[in-house]
């Protein structure tokens, strides 16, 4: 008896949505992408309406007629890739490659993979969005279109190997321009003291050091800090508390995925990479194999922040059982912007199951995955609350005679109610606050350089906020943006904050100077638009990649009759001031100083990828 055929991108899935389905369905994964642009030309027709030329990869064809064999043995052809536009582009692909008649498959889609889901799924297929496909490609031939004219300029003028990503060069743009305030700040830099303030063995917050009238206390250099701290970092401890309620209004809406790799950059530490292969591992259910069999979050590659009408209703009947009845807002989070309803039709990260809760999850889940979860989980729940009483604490801890330490500590009345839920306990237990004064203790003190908030560099949780607040990038594409500046070497890190490279701020000034019509800020917001339009049906895949190369084909015909001359854009000498330049040694291209013979700097492209941070 022949069985029906699911196709999904990860094996992960398929372990997974096995659990929900009889056998009368295999369940198969296509690891991805299966065609892409060839790595070693253009693979684009320009003449034929720019007509892509995908390839299937290398390693992908046995695996393709191994699928092409059981779609041609099954009873019926169900393509459930990812619901976003990369996930319908590998749909397209995939009927292509299986020659699949139209009579013989049907596409699904799920923001989640529960057995409700996947049924309902099945019981509801649909047609593959050809517009959603043409908006992916129009994405894809575009920035090939951007790397393949800009890359052999800039080998050409900076030195071989450089290349350009479309959105990747507005956040180098943003990266460069701070380097540039932080040089023309000429401020002395201040000192201040910091410690740990801890509550038992748990840490509780930061606490600084005040002067009388509770103003940091600041010192002008390094030494003096830490001098200071010597003489004044021991001695006995005294905790005074002082408490105010307040209302607290603000609560974040849920989750996209820019506020989500913020939220877990500040929180936890976690790298934009990290928290999403965390995310995909949550949202798979490969992440407790030897748990629950489901996946516990919502597709984690959204821009929406609209939870369904049934969710709010279960989340809501958790708030009046277990916090009391409390004023709920939801509806400010469901606007749909009818410029964006494609995208918004997608839900906000949430729990798929807003009743497993974290405490229940912790024998299933690694620290990592259950902090993301917690995270996600408490953020929905804070998400549909109008308002909420909240105590802040303020914690002044005297050592010795001399020293005074002052942190401040915020926490909703709600949390205290949620002790049996969750797994971060520490800082919610108000009474013990006030019984237990002398467990308080101050640990860890260190001296810090205090900056103004524009000298301080981007890490990269404030980088993607900037981004997404500019309207440049996408949910698929927010996790990269860092890891591909930092492997062409146009930025290193110095800790967890970012920093142009001499070889990035070349690549920035030699792009800024020629192609500033096609590389702006509005410029990709607005190409950005237009994808989404495209998807939208309201924009032609022709009309927008034609518009596109026109005005880069001039920009960069322009350029070339120019030829890129110096500007005052240019990067300049760690050592000296001096502008660098471009010149051959020794039959490579270098920067070299151009305050030779007076200072010999110079740097080549492959200490130019490894250079280390200059503070």
């Amino acid at each position: 008896m022949k069985k029906n055929l699911l196709i999904v991108e990860s094996e992960a899935k398929c372990n997974t949505i096995r659990n929900f389905l009889g056998p009368e369905f295999d369940v198969v994964a296509c690891h991805g992408h299966v065609k892409n642009l060839p790595g070693k030309r253009l693979g684009i027709d320009v003449s034929q309406k720019f007509l892509p030329q995908f390839e299937v990869l290398r390693g992908k064809r046995e695996l393709i007629e191994k699928l092409r064999l059981q779609s041609q043995n099954a009873s019926f052809v169900f393509i459930a890739t990812d619901p976003d536009r990369e996930g319908e582009a590998i749909a397209s692909d995939l009927i292509e490659l299986l020659n699949l008649k139209k009579s013989e498959f049907k596409r699904i889609r799920f923001n989640e993979i529960s057995a409700l889901a996947i049924r309902k799924a099945l019981d509801n297929p649909t047609e593959l969005n050809n517009q959603t496909v043409a908006s992916q490609n129009a994405r894809r031939v575009i920035d090939r279109l951007w790397g393949y004219e800009i890359s052999p300029f800039l080998w050409k003028n900076i030195c071989p190997g450089t290349s350009s990503g479309r959105v990747q060069s507005v956040a180098l743009h943003f990266i460069v321009e701070k380097e540039k305030t932080r040089k023309t700040i000429t401020d002395n830099h201040s000192w201040t003291c910091f410690a740990d303030l801890y509550f038992k063995t748990e840490k509780l917050a930061v606490a600084q050091l005040v002067s009388t009238n509770s103003n940091p206390f600041v010192f002008r250099s390094e030494s003096a800090a830490t001098e200071w701290l010597i003489k004044n970092n021991s001695g006995h401890q005294k905790t005074t508390i002082q408490t105010t309620q307040f209302v607290d209004s603000d609560h974040q809406p849920p989750f996209t995925t820019s506020t989500f790799l913020q939220t877990t950059a500040n929180k936890l530490g976690f790298s934009a990479r990290k928290t999403m292969r965390i995310a995909h591992e949550l949202y798979d259910g490969s992440c407790n194999p030897g748990g629950i069999k489901t996946g516990l979050i919502t597709y984690f590659r959204t821009d929406s922040t609209r939870i369904s009408q049934a969710e709010q209703s279960k989340i809501h009947i958790f708030i009046k059982e277990n916090l009391g009845d409390l004023p709920i807002q939801p509806e400010a989070h469901n606007r749909v912007d009818p410029q964006t309803q494609i995208q918004n039709a997608h839900e906000a990260i949430r729990p798929v199951d807003f009743g497993r809760t974290p405490a229940e999850l912790q024998q299933f889940l690694s620290t990592d995955h259950l902090q993301v979860y917690e995270l996600i989980w408490q953020n929905t729940l804070t998400s549909q609350m109008k308002q909420n009483d909240a105590t802040r604490y303020k914690f002044e801890v005297k050592v010795g005679q001399n020293a005074s330490w002052q942190a401040l500590v915020a926490i909703p009345a709600y949390l205290q109610k949620l002790n049996n839920y969750i797994i971060n306990k520490s800082n919610f237990a108000f009474q013990e606050f006030v019984n237990n004064k002398n467990c308080f203790v101050l640990k860890e003190f260190q001296a810090k350089k205090m900056e103004r908030k524009e000298m301080r560099r981007f890490n990269e949780a404030e980088l993607i906020r900037l981004l997404d607040k500019n309207g440049i990038g996408r949910p698929a594409t927010f996790a990269s943006i860092v890891p591909k500046l930092r492997r062409r070497g146009y930025i290193a890190m110095s800790g967890t904050r970012i920093k142009s490279t001499a070889l990035g701020e070349a690549v920035h000034a030699t792009i800024e100077h020629n192609f500033s019509h096609v590389f702006n800020t509005n410029f990709t917001f607005q190409m950005e638009n237009k994808l989404d339009e495209i998807e939208n049906g309201n924009k032609d895949y022709f009309a927008v990649v034609n518009t596109f190369y026109t005005q880069l084909k001039a920009a960069l015909d322009s350029a070339k009759a120019v030829k890129s001359k110096s500007t005052d854009d240019q990067p300049r000498c760690p050592n000296c001031g001096q502008k660098l330049f471009v010149r051959l040694l020794r039959g490579e291209k270098t920067l070299s100083c151009s305050g030779y013979p007076d200072c010999y700097y110079s740097v080549s492209p492959t200490e130019l990828r490894n250079e280390k941070v200059i503070h």
